[in-house]
């Protein structure tokens, strides 16, 4: 920190907006009252971004981490904490969705980037099993049972492995197999 503006707020060489005011101060106190060192004081900012009884995840894996890793690490926390706030600003509510898809600028394509297709499966599974879905019928997983063609047993639908790929498999193909076949009246549409 450089300096405090007639506002009260830091001054700095390279100002990011992401990065609370709090956070500015915060390191200015810990290297100036506390005497630490400039690592010792972000590790410090930087642990206390994640819940107590928790270390931060490292910035790369199998390699002792370096003052500008951690800083990093600290960045990155605040730039997605500030892209989480305005999306929600947006209306997009996290708990019940998925994902925000990415939108082309120029095509208007969706575009969503494979990470964890497995963990991404799970989450959907779990938001159709919990019921979370107003255009669903759920009657239809009743018919979906009772049918062989779809594969889908009570295990997958209510069974107790709730990380089960397989039943996450044979419940979301049933879906798509269900609903293909009677087309529901709503915007979804499964390709």
């Amino acid at each position: 920190m450089l300096a405090v503006d007639a506002n009260g707020l830091p001054v700095v060489a390279h100002p990011n907006s992401v990065i609370p005011h709090e956070v500015i101060f915060q390191l200015h106190e810990l290297r100036n009252n506390q005497m630490l060192s400039l690592e010792d004081a972000v590790t410090f900012v930087r642990g206390k971004l994640v819940p107590d009884g928790y270390a931060p995840y490292p910035f790369r894996k199998d390699t002792p981490e370096s003052l500008l890793d951690k800083l990093r690490s600290v960045v990155a926390t605040y730039q997605f904490r500030c892209d989480v706030q305005q999306w929600r600003h947006q209306g997009v509510d996290f708990s019940l969705y998925v994902f925000v898809p990415e939108v082309d600028p120029i095509t208007g394509d969706i575009h969503h980037e494979r990470a964890d297709h497995n963990h991404l499966l799970k989450r959907i599974a779990k938001q159709t099993k919990d019921g979370n879905s107003s255009e669903l019928i759920y009657e239809r997983f009743d018919e979906a049972m009772c049918n062989p063609m779809t594969g889908l047993t009570h295990a997958a639908l209510v069974g107790p492995c709730k990380q089960s790929v397989p039943d996450v498999e044979k419940l979301l193909s049933s879906c798509g197999q269900i609903f293909q076949r009677q087309p529901l009246p709503c915007r979804s549409r499964i390709r």
